[in-house]
């Protein structure tokens, strides 16, 4: 018989983590276009997405076509498909000076994107310009082709972390920064960092103004 107390066991946790519910928290649902279901028939469409993008469909996601709805992120698609690690970190570094901070996921076979969480959900038609601002920013940093996103144009953008498990990798992952390294699924809503819009808004004051050109989509 052992002398030792006995140690009550903390109960082994039952509760299952969906990995397509970590992704849905991070970057939410207002970009495809099911106003008019409810919130309970948006969140399970949408969760049936999500896992079919975490089992390797790749999950297209564009702006909403309702202007009141109030939206949490907004991107950046770098075309340039070769796109150095030096580069990558340049961008990163500068906009995170800035207090914007930006999250990358790069694609092999279509350059990389950089992605913004705000601190407040705004109006659509004013993050659409806050990514035009960010487009002209980044732009000015010599990285080729760059397509904001949401924009008038309705071009679509693919989500990170196609194909990926809740444990296990995907090489559209999003990046740590500054090492670069992936960011697992399981850890990302605690990694993520998010911005305040008026950092935003300050970028297009830090370059020369240039005329407006049509988005050319990815």
């Amino acid at each position: 018989m052992s002398l030792l107390p006995d140690i009550p066991q903390p109960p082994v946790s039952t509760h299952h983590i969906d990995p397509a519910d970590i992704l849905l928290n991070v970057f939410p649902n207002y970009y495809l276009v099911l106003y008019e279901k409810s919130e309970t028939e948006r969140r399970s469409l949408y969760i049936e997405g999500y896992r079919d993008h975490l089992n390797g469909k790749v999950l297209f996601v564009m702006p909403g076509s309702v202007k009141a709805e109030r939206v949490e992120w907004l991107a950046l698609h770098l075309n340039e498909v070769n796109i150095t690690d030096e580069k990558v970190r340049v961008i990163l570094d500068t906009l995170e000076g800035l207090g914007v901070h930006a999250h990358v996921a790069k694609h092999p076979e279509c350059g990389c994107q950089l992605f913004v969480l705000l601190e407040e959900p705004c109006l659509e038609e004013e993050v659409v310009a806050l990514a035009r601002h960010l487009k002209i920013f980044v732009g000015s940093l010599s990285v080729g082709t760059v397509t904001p996103f949401p924009n008038n144009d309705k071009v679509y953008i693919p989500l990170p972390y196609r194909g990926a498990g809740l444990h296990s990798e995907s090489r559209e992952s999003l990046l740590r920064y500054p090492s670069l390294d992936p960011i697992s699924l399981p850890e990302l809503a605690t990694y993520i960092k998010k911005t305040q819009a008026n950092n935003l808004h300050h970028l297009a004051d830090l370059v020369q103004a240039e005329p407006e050109e049509q988005d050319t989509p990815s």
